[in-house]
Protein backbone atom coordinates (compact mmCIF):
# COMPACT_ATOMS: atom_id res chain seq x y z
CA UNK A 1 0.00 0.00 0.00
CA UNK A 2 1.33 3.59 -0.82
CA UNK A 3 2.65 5.53 1.75
CA UNK A 4 0.36 9.05 2.27
CA UNK A 5 2.07 12.51 1.83
CA UNK A 6 1.56 15.78 3.03
CA UNK A 7 3.34 18.93 2.18
CA UNK A 8 3.06 21.57 5.11
CA UNK A 9 4.08 25.17 4.53
CA UNK A 10 4.60 28.02 6.36
CA UNK A 11 7.14 29.94 8.51
CA UNK A 12 9.25 33.82 7.91
CA UNK A 13 8.84 33.41 11.61
CA UNK A 14 8.64 30.90 14.68
CA UNK A 15 5.35 32.08 15.39
CA UNK A 16 4.42 29.93 11.51
CA UNK A 17 6.91 27.13 11.24
CA UNK A 18 6.38 26.11 15.11
CA UNK A 19 2.81 25.08 14.60
CA UNK A 20 3.77 23.43 11.80
CA UNK A 21 6.87 21.58 12.96
CA UNK A 22 4.00 19.85 15.33
CA UNK A 23 1.39 19.08 12.50
CA UNK A 24 4.61 17.32 10.81
CA UNK A 25 5.51 15.77 13.87
CA UNK A 26 1.91 14.33 13.96
CA UNK A 27 1.40 13.14 10.61
CA UNK A 28 4.78 11.11 10.70
CA UNK A 29 3.53 9.47 13.65
CA UNK A 30 0.10 8.65 11.96
CA UNK A 31 2.54 7.03 9.72
CA UNK A 32 2.67 9.51 6.57
CA UNK A 33 5.30 11.09 4.70
CA UNK A 34 6.33 14.86 5.32
CA UNK A 35 7.71 17.32 3.06
CA UNK A 36 8.16 21.03 4.10
CA UNK A 37 8.06 23.30 1.92
CA UNK A 38 9.47 27.12 3.31
CA UNK A 39 11.85 30.01 1.88
CA UNK A 40 15.09 30.29 1.65
CA UNK A 41 14.86 33.67 3.87
CA UNK A 42 12.96 32.03 6.41
CA UNK A 43 13.47 30.94 10.14
CA UNK A 44 12.70 27.49 8.66
CA UNK A 45 15.49 27.74 6.33
CA UNK A 46 17.94 27.70 9.61
CA UNK A 47 15.64 25.25 11.82
CA UNK A 48 14.16 22.60 9.46
CA UNK A 49 17.81 21.26 8.97
CA UNK A 50 17.41 20.27 12.91
CA UNK A 51 14.88 18.39 11.91
CA UNK A 52 14.52 14.36 10.09
CA UNK A 53 12.03 15.88 7.92
CA UNK A 54 12.41 16.47 3.76
CA UNK A 55 12.00 19.89 2.69
CA UNK A 56 12.50 22.42 -0.55
CA UNK A 57 12.67 26.17 0.02
CA UNK A 58 11.82 28.57 -2.12
CA UNK A 59 12.97 32.12 -3.15
CA UNK A 60 10.10 34.03 -2.10
CA UNK A 61 10.11 37.59 0.07
CA UNK A 62 7.30 38.95 1.70
CA UNK A 63 5.07 41.58 0.18
CA UNK A 64 3.55 43.68 3.13
CA UNK A 65 5.12 46.51 4.25
CA UNK A 66 7.85 46.86 1.05
CA UNK A 67 8.17 49.53 -1.15
CA UNK A 68 6.48 49.48 -4.65
CA UNK A 69 9.78 48.01 -6.20
CA UNK A 70 10.02 45.36 -4.04
CA UNK A 71 6.68 44.40 -4.13
CA UNK A 72 6.96 44.45 -7.85
CA UNK A 73 10.22 41.91 -7.08
CA UNK A 74 8.06 39.71 -4.18
CA UNK A 75 5.05 39.41 -7.40
CA UNK A 76 7.41 38.27 -9.67
CA UNK A 77 8.88 35.60 -7.27
CA UNK A 78 5.72 34.48 -6.12
CA UNK A 79 4.61 33.92 -9.79
CA UNK A 80 7.77 31.84 -10.64
CA UNK A 81 7.10 30.14 -7.31
CA UNK A 82 3.78 28.47 -8.01
CA UNK A 83 5.12 27.45 -11.43
CA UNK A 84 7.65 25.35 -9.28
CA UNK A 85 5.60 24.65 -6.69
CA UNK A 86 3.48 23.06 -8.98
CA UNK A 87 5.91 21.09 -10.69
CA UNK A 88 6.91 19.91 -7.06
CA UNK A 89 3.46 18.96 -5.95
CA UNK A 90 2.92 16.49 -9.25
CA UNK A 91 6.14 15.12 -8.77
CA UNK A 92 5.56 14.08 -4.90
CA UNK A 93 1.85 12.72 -5.87
CA UNK A 94 0.95 14.57 -2.32
CA UNK A 95 -2.34 14.01 -1.09
CA UNK A 96 -3.01 17.20 0.39
CA UNK A 97 -1.34 20.48 1.93
CA UNK A 98 -1.23 21.78 4.83
CA UNK A 99 -0.70 26.24 5.51
CA UNK A 100 0.32 27.66 8.65
CA UNK A 101 0.01 31.09 7.50
CA UNK A 102 3.22 33.59 6.18
CA UNK A 103 4.09 34.69 2.80
CA UNK A 104 5.54 31.67 2.31
CA UNK A 105 2.99 29.40 2.10
CA UNK A 106 0.83 31.29 -0.90
CA UNK A 107 2.39 29.64 -3.68
CA UNK A 108 2.48 26.33 -2.48
CA UNK A 109 -0.76 26.69 -1.43
CA UNK A 110 -1.91 28.28 -4.91
CA UNK A 111 -0.78 25.50 -6.77
CA UNK A 112 -2.64 22.50 -4.79
CA UNK A 113 -5.81 24.76 -6.04
CA UNK A 114 -4.73 24.97 -9.01
CA UNK A 115 -3.72 21.06 -9.67
CA UNK A 116 -7.03 19.71 -7.19
CA UNK A 117 -4.69 18.95 -4.20
CA UNK A 118 -6.88 19.46 -1.41
CA UNK A 119 -5.81 22.71 1.36
CA UNK A 120 -5.98 22.54 4.93
CA UNK A 121 -4.81 25.85 6.82
CA UNK A 122 -4.39 26.76 10.27
CA UNK A 123 -4.88 30.04 11.45
CA UNK A 124 -2.86 31.03 14.62
CA UNK A 125 -3.60 34.72 15.01
CA UNK A 126 -7.46 36.45 16.54
CA UNK A 127 -6.97 38.28 13.04
CA UNK A 128 -5.74 36.55 10.61
CA UNK A 129 -2.62 37.33 7.93
CA UNK A 130 -3.13 38.56 4.43
CA UNK A 131 -2.03 34.81 2.91
CA UNK A 132 -4.18 32.44 4.97
CA UNK A 133 -7.14 34.98 4.44
CA UNK A 134 -6.35 34.70 0.21
CA UNK A 135 -5.96 31.05 0.79
CA UNK A 136 -9.05 30.85 3.08
CA UNK A 137 -11.19 31.50 0.55
CA UNK A 138 -10.63 27.92 -1.76
CA UNK A 139 -8.94 25.84 0.79
CA UNK A 140 -11.00 22.44 1.92
CA UNK A 141 -10.84 23.53 5.78
CA UNK A 142 -9.87 26.02 8.37
CA UNK A 143 -8.69 25.07 11.76
CA UNK A 144 -9.20 28.15 14.50
CA UNK A 145 -6.98 28.97 17.51
CA UNK A 146 -9.27 31.89 18.60
CA UNK A 147 -13.13 32.30 17.87
CA UNK A 148 -12.88 35.68 17.64
CA UNK A 149 -11.08 34.86 13.51
CA UNK A 150 -14.24 33.17 12.36
CA UNK A 151 -16.05 36.52 11.16
CA UNK A 152 -12.72 36.39 8.83
CA UNK A 153 -13.55 32.69 7.16
CA UNK A 154 -17.11 32.53 5.47
CA UNK A 155 -17.60 28.68 6.22
CA UNK A 156 -15.83 25.13 6.53
CA UNK A 157 -13.82 26.15 9.63
CA UNK A 158 -13.48 24.81 13.10
CA UNK A 159 -12.01 25.65 16.81
CA UNK A 160 -9.72 23.61 17.63
CA UNK A 161 -6.48 25.38 19.12
CA UNK A 162 -2.44 25.56 18.30
CA UNK A 163 -1.05 22.48 17.68
CA UNK A 164 1.96 21.87 20.19
CA UNK A 165 5.34 20.79 19.12
CA UNK A 166 5.88 17.38 20.71
CA UNK A 167 8.68 18.35 22.43
CA UNK A 168 7.05 21.26 24.63
CA UNK A 169 4.66 18.40 25.80
CA UNK A 170 7.28 16.60 27.18
CA UNK A 171 8.16 19.36 29.18
CA UNK A 172 8.27 18.65 32.41
CA UNK A 173 8.18 21.46 35.37
CA UNK A 174 11.09 21.69 37.36
CA UNK A 175 10.97 22.39 41.45
CA UNK A 176 13.40 24.84 41.75
CA UNK A 177 15.91 24.88 44.65
CA UNK A 178 15.43 28.30 45.85
CA UNK A 179 12.47 30.73 46.10
CA UNK A 180 13.25 32.93 43.28
CA UNK A 181 11.34 33.92 40.48
CA UNK A 182 12.38 32.20 37.21
CA UNK A 183 11.63 34.99 34.50
CA UNK A 184 11.87 33.58 30.84
CA UNK A 185 12.43 36.52 28.31
CA UNK A 186 11.38 36.38 24.65
CA UNK A 187 11.50 39.00 21.92
CA UNK A 188 10.36 36.50 19.47
CA UNK A 189 12.33 34.77 16.86
CA UNK A 190 13.89 37.87 15.55
CA UNK A 191 14.60 39.98 18.96
CA UNK A 192 13.01 42.84 19.71
CA UNK A 193 14.39 46.29 20.21
CA UNK A 194 12.12 48.03 22.64
CA UNK A 195 12.12 44.67 24.90
CA UNK A 196 15.96 44.61 24.60
CA UNK A 197 16.14 48.10 26.06
CA UNK A 198 14.15 47.71 28.97
CA UNK A 199 15.66 44.77 30.09
CA UNK A 200 19.43 46.71 29.42
CA UNK A 201 18.48 49.57 31.57
CA UNK A 202 16.53 46.85 33.77
CA UNK A 203 19.95 45.88 35.34
CA UNK A 204 20.35 48.38 38.04
CA UNK A 205 17.20 46.69 40.00
CA UNK A 206 18.30 43.07 39.21
CA UNK A 207 21.18 43.85 39.85
CA UNK A 208 20.01 44.40 43.53
CA UNK A 209 17.77 42.35 43.62
CA UNK A 210 18.70 38.40 44.27
CA UNK A 211 14.89 37.20 44.22
CA UNK A 212 14.76 37.01 40.46
CA UNK A 213 16.90 34.92 37.62
CA UNK A 214 15.78 35.49 34.20
CA UNK A 215 16.74 33.69 30.80
CA UNK A 216 16.51 36.14 27.16
CA UNK A 217 16.65 35.65 24.00
CA UNK A 218 17.44 39.01 22.63
CA UNK A 219 18.01 37.84 18.46
CA UNK A 220 21.14 38.51 17.02
CA UNK A 221 20.95 42.37 16.55
CA UNK A 222 21.15 43.17 20.37
CA UNK A 223 22.99 40.41 21.69
CA UNK A 224 26.35 41.86 22.67
CA UNK A 225 24.70 45.08 24.08
CA UNK A 226 22.39 42.87 26.72
CA UNK A 227 25.23 40.16 27.15
CA UNK A 228 27.80 43.30 28.11
CA UNK A 229 24.53 44.68 30.42
CA UNK A 230 24.87 41.43 32.42
CA UNK A 231 28.03 40.39 32.22
CA UNK A 232 29.08 38.53 35.54
CA UNK A 233 26.08 38.23 37.12
CA UNK A 234 25.36 33.98 37.35
CA UNK A 235 21.37 34.58 37.87
CA UNK A 236 21.06 36.33 34.52
CA UNK A 237 21.48 33.94 30.86
CA UNK A 238 21.71 35.85 27.43
CA UNK A 239 21.34 33.62 24.48
CA UNK A 240 20.45 34.92 20.71
CA UNK A 241 17.69 32.01 20.62
CA UNK A 242 17.02 29.52 22.09
CA UNK A 243 16.67 26.29 19.94
CA UNK A 244 15.89 23.75 23.03
CA UNK A 245 13.04 26.17 24.20
CA UNK A 246 11.50 23.43 26.19
CA UNK A 247 14.34 23.01 28.80
CA UNK A 248 13.94 26.49 29.08
CA UNK A 249 10.15 26.46 29.92
CA UNK A 250 10.90 23.70 32.32
CA UNK A 251 12.60 26.37 35.07
CA UNK A 252 9.96 29.39 34.11
CA UNK A 253 7.64 30.52 36.08
CA UNK A 254 6.82 33.85 34.20
CA UNK A 255 7.35 35.00 30.71
CA UNK A 256 8.32 38.26 29.33
CA UNK A 257 7.02 38.21 25.46
CA UNK A 258 5.65 39.46 22.14
CA UNK A 259 1.90 37.95 21.54
CA UNK A 260 2.75 36.04 18.69
CA UNK A 261 -0.03 33.03 18.54
CA UNK A 262 2.27 30.36 18.44
CA UNK A 263 4.19 31.36 21.86
CA UNK A 264 1.16 32.70 23.52
CA UNK A 265 -0.15 28.90 22.77
CA UNK A 266 2.92 27.12 23.92
CA UNK A 267 2.84 29.19 27.64
CA UNK A 268 -0.72 28.59 27.90
CA UNK A 269 -0.26 24.70 27.40
CA UNK A 270 2.75 24.52 30.10
CA UNK A 271 0.56 26.99 32.53
CA UNK A 272 3.22 29.76 32.51
CA UNK A 273 1.66 33.08 33.30
CA UNK A 274 3.16 36.04 30.84
CA UNK A 275 3.54 39.71 31.10
CA UNK A 276 2.75 40.41 27.48
CA UNK A 277 4.49 43.17 25.24
CA UNK A 278 2.32 42.53 21.73
CA UNK A 279 4.37 44.54 18.85
CA UNK A 280 2.39 47.60 17.73
CA UNK A 281 3.23 46.92 14.16
CA UNK A 282 1.93 43.68 13.47
CA UNK A 283 -0.75 43.51 11.36
CA UNK A 284 -3.85 44.79 12.25
CA UNK A 285 -2.41 45.22 15.92
CA UNK A 286 -3.17 41.04 16.09
CA UNK A 287 -0.89 40.94 18.68
CA UNK A 288 -2.98 42.99 21.02
CA UNK A 289 -5.81 41.14 20.25
CA UNK A 290 -4.10 37.68 21.26
CA UNK A 291 -2.80 38.71 24.26
CA UNK A 292 -6.04 40.43 25.70
CA UNK A 293 -7.57 37.13 25.06
CA UNK A 294 -5.11 35.57 27.88
CA UNK A 295 -5.47 38.57 29.81
CA UNK A 296 -9.43 38.44 29.88
CA UNK A 297 -8.77 34.86 31.28
CA UNK A 298 -6.65 36.19 34.01
CA UNK A 299 -3.31 34.56 33.19
CA UNK A 300 -1.26 37.06 31.86
CA UNK A 301 -0.86 41.27 31.69
CA UNK A 302 -0.21 43.54 28.98
CA UNK A 303 2.62 46.54 29.27
CA UNK A 304 1.76 48.26 25.95
CA UNK A 305 5.34 48.74 23.62
CA UNK A 306 4.99 52.66 23.51
CA UNK A 307 4.47 52.75 27.50
CA UNK A 308 7.39 50.05 28.35
CA UNK A 309 9.94 51.14 30.79
CA UNK A 310 12.51 49.39 32.54
CA UNK A 311 10.70 50.25 36.32
CA UNK A 312 7.64 49.53 34.98
CA UNK A 313 8.88 46.15 33.55
CA UNK A 314 10.57 44.97 37.12
CA UNK A 315 7.64 46.38 39.06
CA UNK A 316 5.33 44.15 36.70
CA UNK A 317 7.46 41.28 37.80
CA UNK A 318 7.22 41.80 41.48
CA UNK A 319 3.86 42.63 41.49
CA UNK A 320 3.12 39.25 39.61
CA UNK A 321 5.86 37.11 41.77
CA UNK A 322 3.30 36.47 44.58
CA UNK A 323 0.23 35.72 41.89
CA UNK A 324 1.82 32.97 39.60
CA UNK A 325 0.21 29.94 40.85
CA UNK A 326 -3.33 31.51 40.40
CA UNK A 327 -2.45 32.83 37.44
CA UNK A 328 -1.17 29.40 35.77
CA UNK A 329 -4.38 28.22 37.25
CA UNK A 330 -6.29 30.00 35.41
CA UNK A 331 -4.93 29.24 31.43
CA UNK A 332 -5.90 25.59 32.88
CA UNK A 333 -8.82 27.32 31.63
CA UNK A 334 -7.75 28.16 27.85
CA UNK A 335 -5.85 24.88 27.23
CA UNK A 336 -6.24 23.01 23.60
CA UNK A 337 -4.06 19.63 25.02
CA UNK A 338 -4.78 17.78 21.65
CA UNK A 339 -5.02 20.19 18.67
CA UNK A 340 -2.97 18.56 16.32
CA UNK A 341 -4.54 15.51 17.10
CA UNK A 342 -8.25 16.51 16.52
CA UNK A 343 -6.55 18.57 12.85
CA UNK A 344 -5.23 15.21 12.07
CA UNK A 345 -8.34 13.65 12.39
CA UNK A 346 -10.34 16.06 10.80
CA UNK A 347 -7.91 16.35 7.28
CA UNK A 348 -8.04 12.51 7.43
CA UNK A 349 -11.95 12.04 7.88
CA UNK A 350 -12.29 14.65 5.09
CA UNK A 351 -9.81 12.61 2.63
CA UNK A 352 -11.21 9.71 3.22
CA UNK A 353 -15.00 11.06 2.50
CA UNK A 354 -13.35 12.30 -0.76
CA UNK A 355 -11.84 8.80 -1.32
CA UNK A 356 -15.20 7.01 -0.90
Amino acid sequence: MQQNRVVITGGGTGGHLTPAIAMAERFKKEGWKVTFAGSKIGIEAKLLPRYDFEYMLLNISGYVGKSFRNKVGSILKLIMSIFVSVLFLRKLKADCVVATGGFVCLPISIAAGLIGIPLFVLEQNSVPGLANRIIGKFAKWIFLNFASSEKFFKKRWSICGNPIRSGIKQSVKIKHKNEHTKVIVLGGSRGSKSINSAIINMVQYIKKDESIDMICQTGSDDFDAVKTAYQGMKNVKIYRFIYDIEKIYSFSDLAISRAGAATISELIYLRIPSIFIPYPYAAQNHQMINAREIVKAGGAVIIEDNKLTSRLLYDTIKKLSIKLEQMSENLSKLSHEDADILIYKKINSLLTVKAV
